[in-house]
């Protein structure tokens, strides 16, 4: 028996390649809106799009704050 798929939006190549090329959402942002890690969508950036695609995919950056 397969395994379930837990993130069922990640599977749908379009959705994908809308939220993150059309819609300009970063990985990490359609991490939040799907509720699954962002490594899952790193994954499927690999997995589905070319790396023209991917190369137009907005990367956010996380900085922390300076410790004084």
């Amino acid at each position: 028996m397969p395994t379930p798929i837990k993130y069922v939006q990640l599977t749908n190549k379009e959705f994908v390649r809308q939220k993150l090329i059309v819609d300009k959402l970063s990985p990490a942002q359609l991490a939040k809106e799907i509720g699954c890690p962002r490594s899952s969508v790193d994954w499927v950036i690999k997995r589905y799009l070319s790396q023209e695609e991917a190369s137009q995919v907005r990367l956010e950056r996380v900085h922390k704050g300076k410790i004084k």
